[in-house]
């Protein structure tokens, strides 16, 4: 049996399945691949110029949506792998 590729890269970026599958908006798939490249909230918030309460908001949208309980969670979730 072959092993799926991983929804994210750190290169690429999330995959178009994984937010098609999820039916993540733009903005949360945004917000939820910063996640899993270690930024924190408020890191998020500047890094894509919104409030700290919105980047708070599309996590709990994409937890929701995702089943995930928490960031770790999503990372698991994902299969993250940083490309060397």
């Amino acid at each position: 049996m072959g092993e799926l590729p991983a929804a994210l890269t750190a290169k690429s970026g999330l995959s178009p399945e994984f937010i098609k599958k999820y039916r993540l908006s733009c903005r949360q798939a945004d917000v939820t691949h910063s996640l899993l490249l270690g930024k924190r909230d408020k890191e998020i918030a500047v890094l894509l110029n919104i409030e700290l309460n919105t980047v708070k908001t599309h996590l709990k949208s994409v937890y929701r949506k995702t089943g995930a309980r928490g960031r770790y969670a999503l990372m698991a979730l994902v299969g993250f792998v940083r490309d060397a």
